[in-house]
């Protein structure tokens, strides 16, 4: 490929916006997925709950997410693409609104739902993103794809820990 300038240009392109919006939301979903690990302790202390109760906590939001990630690839073939990630999303934020603001245990426990299942239809929505968006790249793009959700898992306790304690 020759460039404006007449040299080689480089082959590989930026990112499309889909792209950049795709490493901030796994950014983000691997940033939530370690924000209730890393209150624990106060969560337990708030609500009365031992480690039994965390526990539950952990299942519910990890059948969510599994339903979320399996259903979310369904409803993208029926509903498309712009339509299932977006509500996705939208649920994940109402759901982690909901933890944040629980006044009781079973709501805090009912809100891992929304935020599981969000979480998971991103995860699989994303994925998909970035298989179309960049054919020819795959394994690269799906590798950065997912070190973005490194960084957000390694991020949050780093930042929890330096907000609450």
């Amino acid at each position: 490929m020759i460039g404006p300038d007449g040299r080689s240009a480089s082959v590989r392109p930026r990112p499309a916006m889909a792209g950049v919006i795709g490493y901030v939301v796994f950014l983000l979903i691997g940033w939530s997925g370690l924000l209730v690990p890393s209150i624990i302790r106060s969560i337990e202390k708030g609500f009365a709950q031992s480690d039994a109760g965390m526990g539950l906590f952990y299942f519910v939001y990890a059948v969510a997410y599994a339903t979320g990630s399996f259903g979310g690839g369904v409803a993208t073939e029926r509903l498309g693409r712009r339509t299932v990630l977006g509500a996705a999303a939208a649920l994940h934020g109402t759901g982690f609104v909901l933890l944040g603001t629980a006044p009781a245990w079973a709501i805090f426990l009912a809100a891992a739902v929304p935020a599981g299942f969000g979480a998971g239809a991103l995860d699989g929505g994303a994925n998909g993103l970035f298989l179309d968006l960049y054919r020819s790249g795959r394994g690269r793009s799906m590798n950065m794809l997912h070190a973005f959700f490194s960084f957000g898992a390694l991020t949050a306790p780093v930042a929890v820990g330096r907000l609450v304690y």
